[in-house]
């Protein structure tokens, strides 16, 4: 009888036409050249726990290519994809959505005073009171540095504003243990026929900048 072992490793080797070619000539072997089923059966094992192995990485790969490694958050290139297919949305359907671009008042000190680790925890202690105080619809994001923003669809500037001040509030009420408060300042802009969404991003910008001239801890 044929003395054959295969292991996984050995496998990962194969091309997708060498391994057919192997699963038929392991099958042919007759008589004292026979190959046993239970081999037989444990290469195609082997085979599917690769498969679903390389599926499982795919995916993590594909996971964290839009999120943010920090906070945990979704990143800026899915947050692009997600602005992309709510404007469609809203052009086919008339479904409105606003944005909130918002960022930490004064965190270059935070940084300076008590360093880099900790100016850490405060960014992911605001993504999850970002999360925290967000629908399950929105889409919370690390814009960059210490900025976030979040896409409300089926949201008028109105309600996102609400939406804005409690998450504002809830910051401002936070005790990050820095020994003083943290704050921030946002700008909201809702979508219009007469805008795109990287226009719709530049007002929420503009807005956040005009908080920023108004004292910070503001919402615009």
């Amino acid at each position: 009888m044929l003395d054959m072992k295969i292991d996984l490793q050995e496998l990962t080797t194969l091309t997708n036409n060498e391994l057919i070619k192997l699963v038929l000539d392991l099958s042919s072997y007759q008589d004292d050249h026979r190959i046993q089923g239970e081999l037989l059966m444990d290469l195609i094992h082997q085979y599917s726990a690769l498969e679903s192995l390389l599926k499982e990485r795919i995916a993590d790969v594909e996971r964290l290519s839009i999120t943010d490694t920090l906070t945990q958050l979704k990143n800026r290139l899915y947050l692009n994809g997600a602005l992309s297919r709510t404007f469609e949305r809203y052009k086919r359907y008339g479904t409105p959505f606003s944005v909130l671009l918002f960022d930490i008042d004064y965190f270059k000190k935070v940084n300076d005073s008590y360093g880099h680790d900790v100016g850490d925890e405060v960014l992911k202690e605001i993504a999850h009171l970002a999360l925290h105080h967000s629908r399950t619809t929105d889409v919370v994001a690390r814009w960059g540095g210490e900025e976030f923003i979040v896409l409300m669809e089926n949201t008028h500037i109105a309600e996102a504003y609400h939406y804005a001040e409690r998450l504002r509030g809830a910051i401002e009420s936070t005790d990050f243990k820095i020994g003083r408060p943290v704050t921030i300042s946002g700008g909201l802009a809702e979508i219009s026929e007469l805008i795109t969404t990287d226009m719709l991003v530049k007002a929420a910008d503009r807005a956040l900048y005009k908080a920023k001239q108004n004292g910070r801890n503001h919402i615009y």
